[in-house]
């Protein structure tokens, strides 16, 4: 993907993102977090897809990285405090340094 880096956090332009690196099974290209905004997420039409089978899991993140990317993605300028704080919650529950 043009445009995003290799670092492991970046809210800044041109686009934010979180590096994950390589994470095997299914996903054998360096993969990012895309910490874009999204104006038509539904959550109920995901539910559905992965109830359908439209979406499938592919692999599951380590504990260290998603801590990380939940740091990261509190930190993106367009999260919300109620976001940032669910997201803060969620890291302190699985222990996160």
């Amino acid at each position: 993907m043009v445009g995003l880096s290799n670092r492991p956090a970046t809210t800044a332009t041109p686009t934010p993102s979180f590096y994950l690196g390589y994470l095997g099974d299914e996903l054998t290209a360096k993969s990012w977090l895309d910490l874009r905004k999204q104006d038509d997420y539904d959550d109920r039409a995901f539910v559905a897809d992965l109830v359908a089978g439209v979406l499938t899991l592919g692999v599951t993140l380590s504990q260290g990285i998603l801590c990380l990317a939940l740091d990261c993605a509190a930190n993106a300028e367009d999260t919300l405090k109620l976001q940032e704080r669910g997201m803060r919650d969620q890291r302190a529950a699985l222990g996160c340094s």
